[in-house]
């Protein structure tokens, strides 16, 4: 075969290869530039040539079933054979280079950002065995980076590929020795054997090194019998809740590790955020308009990075007068000093975010008066002689009315064509949230977070709260966002029972401790429940309560109360300077909220309750 660097300027498939970025044991990875649009990719030329057809007919259908749709598993985007035989692939070309570049062998890193991408890597592997693909190669030499930050898994399916390949050899393990489960090195992987290899990279990310050493054939023989080194024995910093979970994904046996990635990813979050989140413990949410009896208190879970966010929505009961106007509802129970307090409105650290935009379509003229004159023709045509005659009989009544039409048409035209052109303008943002179109809504665990029914459904399975927020740049006000939300399973008759909207999120890390800022506006959806507008900031302590109500009252018949498709509801909170005006259903609140503490952040939104699904959809952003 070729020397490697030889192939520099050839051409596969419609790429011209420019430079090596890498070489593994199977294959080459070359930075390549499209003949025609002149944009680039990474190639990658596996070193196994396909002389047989069945070896053909497996790597084109092998091909065709990696090619998966995923935010952070590499797009494919050709593949082929070279005039050599040598099967290629072509996938997105990662600027960032691997996590290996970025953190080299013997490299302990931050649990935040292993808990970042473990968030990333697990939710993609998740996304892969839902589909029966196993990877069966992970290791930080296929996690890609892009410039954003975000990690992308690599060479799904190229170790199936090279297994299935008749010209590979029977000595030729697929797969790397220090990553590889006991009954991948057998020949008998499944899911499971990701998760082993995903929990030996973060034991390594923790300690600064991997749990057995030595020769490849050594290797594989502790993986299959000896325990692993005690990580909280290697380095004591590392809770012994952690470790626990790294254990259970390292056992011996597939079936006594986590039951999916997903549940590995969650309690790993867990773990850590125990590890390095002060909990704090505050009061259940309990309205003033009904009398319900105070609850146990709950934690804090965990805070995950932004774009990934989960806390529970379980403020304090104790309310203020803060920013509330002189015509506004104010609870019956005694105010509590509030203070204001400067906002926070730096992007989040857990990685460089991204906006999604979507730019609303622009009419083609054109063809609307092409399709108009094709509908005119087809109805005379349908009509037949007697419609001709009609328009005939009338055509001294239709001539006299024609010069006012001829008129006030343009008139009217040009006002509509200014309302569109202005409402089009003043869209920051639309997402009807019936797919995960920017692909970056939070999906995992997919009982809690899920697109169906042509909606994005968020399930409360704990009485912790669960709030996800879009990952993009801060929005800064005047801006109006509007959502609509439908509760579909939920307990009705519980005080406890609140969803809505998150606000001005903003998440940052000062002096080591991580501060999370945001507004919410909820509402209790019970009979006779009540519109809430939450301040969360905890930047006090753990001796402050971070949450402050800024205003609450009783919604009225604009509301529809309940759950099913008849109580679906449309809120809309509108910001400038601190001052928020909100409207449900269209119809404008008599309240005005005011506050000026956060002007900036994401947008998201939030469900409270154990048992409570709720299904939001038609997100909107506007200038006003």
């Amino acid at each position: 075969m070729a020397d490697p660097q030889e192939r520099i300027g050839q051409q596969i498939g419609e790429y011209r290869l420019l430079r090596q970025l890498g070489k593994g044991t199977f294959g080459t990875v070359y930075l390549a530039e499209h003949f025609h649009n002149h944009s680039y990719a990474a190639v990658k030329l596996l070193q196994i040539r396909l002389t047989s057809r069945d070896d053909l007919r497996d790597f084109l259908n092998e091909a065709r079933m990696i090619r998966l749709r995923h935010p952070h598993i590499v797009p494919i985007l050709d593949f082929g054979l070279s005039r050599d035989d040598l099967p290629f692939l072509v996938m997105e070309y990662a600027a960032g280079g691997t996590l290996r570049d970025r953190h080299s062998k013997g490299s302990k890193l931050p649990g935040e950002i292993i808990a970042t991408y473990v968030q990333q890597l697990a939710s993609a592997l998740h996304y892969a065995h839902d589909r029966r693909l196993i990877h069966r190669d992970v290791k930080p030499e296929n996690m890609l980076v892009r410039r954003d930050g975000t990690v992308l898994l690599s060479d799904f399916g190229i170790a199936k590929i090279i297994e299935q390949s008749s010209l590979n050899s029977m000595h030729t393990q697929t797969g790397t020795p220090v990553y590889m489960a006991p009954e991948q090195s057998q020949g008998k992987p499944c899911p499971a054997s990701d998760q082993y290899a995903l929990a030996v990279v973060v034991y390594e990310w923790l300690s600064g090194s991997r749990p057995f050493q030595g020769g490849p054939l050594e290797v594989i023989i502790q993986h299959r019998v000896d325990p692993p080194p005690s990580l909280h024995a290697v380095c004591p910093e590392i809770s012994l809740q952690v470790e626990q979970v790294i254990l259970k994904a390292l056992a011996k046996a597939p079936e006594e590790r986590f039951p999916t990635m997903a549940h590995f990813a969650r309690a790993f979050h867990i773990a850590m955020g125990e590890t390095h989140v002060q909990m704090r413990t505050i009061p259940n949410l309990q309205t003033h308009s009904i009398d319900i009896a105070p609850t146990t208190p709950t934690h804090l879970t965990a805070m995950l990075p932004p774009e990934q966010q989960q806390v529970p929505l379980v403020p304090s009961m104790e309310p203020s007068t803060q920013g509330i106007m002189p015509n506004e509802i104010v609870p019956s129970s005694p105010p509590a000093p509030g203070s204001q307090i400067s906002h926070a409105s730096g992007r989040p650290e857990a990685r460089p975010a991204r906006r999604s935009q979507v730019t609303p379509p622009r009419l083609d003229y054109r063809r609307v008066v092409l399709l108009t004159l094709l509908c005119l023709m087809l109805f005379i045509g349908a009509g037949g002689g007697g419609t001709w005659l009609f328009v005939t009989q009338q055509n001294q009544q239709r001539a006299r009315s024609a010069t006012a039409t001829a008129t006030v048409a343009p008139l009217a035209t040009a006002m509509a064509t200014r309302a569109t052109a202005t409402a089009q303008a003043n869209i920051i943002l639309s997402d009807p949230l019936s797919t995960n179109i920017h692909n970056n809504w939070l999906v995992t665990p997919p009982d809690e977070y899920a697109f169906k029914n042509g909606a994005y459904h968020i399930t409360d399975p704990d009485n912790n709260g669960r709030v996800t927020v879009l990952s993009g740049e801060s929005f800064t006000e005047p801006i109006g966002y509007t959502l609509t939300m439908q509760e579909v399973n939920g307990d009705d008759g519980s005080g406890q029972n609140s969803f809505g909207m998150i606000f001005c999120f903003n998440q940052q890390s000062k002096s080591g401790t991580t501060v999370t800022t945001f507004y919410s506006f909820v509402v209790v959806n019970v009979k006779g429940g009540r519109y809430q507008f939450w301040k969360y900031d905890d930047s006090k302590g753990a001796n402050t309560s971070p949450w402050t109500n800024i205003w609450s009252a009783p919604f009225g018949n604009e509301f529809h109360q309940g759950h099913g498709a008849q109580s679906a509801n449309t809120f809309k909170v509108f910001m400038n300077g601190g001052t928020f005006t909100i409207t449900v259903n269209g119809k404008p609140l008599n309240q005005t909220v005011k506050d000026g503490s956060f002007a900036s952040g994401m947008v998201g939104m939030t469900v409270n309750l154990k048992g409570t699904e709720v299904a939001f959809s038609n997100l909107l952003l506007t200038k006003q």
